[in-house]
């Protein structure tokens, strides 16, 4: 019989939610290298990349306001962590499709839009533990000083998290082995991490630089959250960056709806 058949099980919204993000929780507490990982990189952010590259900048204009390169900077790293946390939403998602756990959950009545949210828990908190960190670490260097709503960017990144962590999965479903998603992630969000105006100004940057970063939406998620950071709300990047997440929420669940579930992937 098609497993497609025992879609949609009784286990209900509050259950579903709970059992998925209770064990995405235990996961991260039992990796202790990953928790210490990630709370070394934004150490490593800002001492070194923030601070060097603003001791060299020092002053820059970004829409008519002057504010510190590392104020500046520390935006792109929040950015930066932000995004990263794809591979997270990735490496879980593998784990469940490898090992049958997606079809056992699937079948047990777990939807997909439950799915998504409780497999985006893990990358949830590693994001909110990288962000806490940075903030400190912005508090500590003075690199805070050109962003007054730090920790108001830190929550309007949420929206983004998920437009990123919803792709982790959505590639986790669509590709076969480790080799086709490292691939996946090496090919596509290298190069648009780096095309990202997360660490240079846009309008000095080549041409070519700006066409790329014209169709990348980091560089409309990054300036949504920039502008949160200094008080500028800004709603064309705000629906920008709604719009796209609710766009790929939307794909990843017909795409979980429609694949076929096996417990065992081969």
């Amino acid at each position: 019989m098609d497993p497609r058949n025992f879609r949609y099980g009784k286990l209900g919204i509050f259950n579903s939610l709970s059992l998925i993000m209770r064990n995405e929780v235990l996961a991260l507490w039992q990796n202790k290298g990953l928790i210490l990982s990630m709370s070394v990189q934004p150490f490593l952010y800002v001492v070194f990349l923030v601070n060097g590259f603003g001791a060299l900048a020092g002053t820059i204009t970004y829409h008519g306001v002057a504010i510190p390169y590392t104020s500046y900077a520390l935006c792109g790293v929040l950015s930066t962590v932000m995004t990263a946390q794809m591979s997270q939403a990735t490496y879980r998602s593998t784990i469940d499709k490898q090992y049958g756990l997606l079809a056992l959950k699937i079948t047990n009545g777990v939807r997909p839009l439950e799915y998504i949210i409780g497999m985006s828990t893990f990358p949830v908190i590693g994001y909110f533990l990288e962000a806490i960190l940075l903030w400190i670490l912005g508090a500590l260097t003075g690199a805070l000083a050109g962003i007054p709503f730090f920790g108001l960017a830190i929550i309007a990144g949420v929206p983004v998290l998920f437009f990123w962590t919803t792709i982790g999965i959505m590639v986790s479903s669509l590709l076969k082995n480790y080799q086709q998603r490292d691939l996946f992630l090496q090919l596509v969000f290298a190069p648009l991490a780096f095309t990202s105006p997360a660490f240079y100004l846009l309008d000095r940057a080549p041409t070519y630089i700006q066409v790329i970063a014209a169709i990348n939406p980091m560089t409309y998620q990054l300036s949504f959250i920039r502008g949160v950071a200094m008080g500028d709300f800004n709603l064309t990047f705000f629906l920008i960056t709604v719009i796209l997440a609710v766009l790929c929420l939307g794909l990843a669940m017909i795409l979980l709806n429609r694949m076929p579930l096996t417990l065992q992937e081969r």
